[in-house]
């Protein structure tokens, strides 16, 4: 069994991460903050026993999950959402028993990323056309993170109203986050994290700029 010590260890980690991601989230470079965030994962359930043990809270917080479970589906990351899937599912019987909500909110934020998916394949036929946000939860969930990001945009003419900023079949440059080379590629390939030519490792890639069509 963990030691106080340990658990403590554990928590402070999480928490700082959390803190981490602080810029990138101003920067509203969701799909870094995701990214970023699943290295909490090792030290969630320990970060969990903790606070049971010892601050006592009844209702343990997961800031971090919080926000993976938040920004991965409008950015299409279902890797992310897999993978907190199997880091519930890997913890015993006490641990799952910690977070009893957990399971709904990985199946809703599943639900938003098909939503995402979805509404984007209609943008993606139709490039010109107009989005009328509606009030249902799903939408809540994607299309304020679309229009924060800069992928959608309220038009001046109808506000309630919104239009696809970039097209993800349109070429741009993207600087790998590990080693610092640029890649050229569709924007679509550039928005999930993949193996970068120059170092080999996957990463996450930073757009840098939009290539004019031929």
């Amino acid at each position: 069994m963990a030691t106080k010590a340990e658990l403590q260890t554990a928590f402070e980690r999480c928490e700082q991460r959390r803190r981490d991601v602080s810029p990138l989230e101003a920067a509203r470079s969701y799909a870094q903050v995701v990214q970023a965030l699943l290295a909490v994962l090792p030290d969630q359930h320990a970060a969990i026993s903790y606070q049971r043990r010892y601050l006592k809270s009844p209702a343990p917080v997961t800031p971090a999950l919080d926000l993976i479970l938040r920004y991965a589906p409008p950015m299409f990351q279902g890797g992310a959402l897999t993978a907190v899937q199997q880091w519930y599912d890997s913890g015993t019987k006490t641990e799952r028993a910690a977070l009893p909500d957990f399971p709904a909110k990985i199946e809703t934020a599943r639900a938003v990323l098909a939503h995402a998916v979805q509404l984007w394949g209609v943008l993606a036929e139709h490039p010109t056309a107009i989005l009328r946000p509606t009030a249902t939860a799903h939408d809540a969930a994607v299309l304020p993170i679309w229009i924060s990001a800069g992928v959608i945009a309220q038009r001046p003419e109808d506000p309630a109203t919104c239009s696809r900023v970039s097209d993800t079949r349109r070429p741009a440059v993207a600087r790998c986050a590990g080693c610092g080379r640029e890649r050229t590629a569709l924007l679509a390939e550039l928005l999930e994290p993949a193996t970068c030519p120059a170092c080999l490792h996957r990463c996450v890639f930073v757009l840098t700029r939009r290539v004019s069509r031929a």
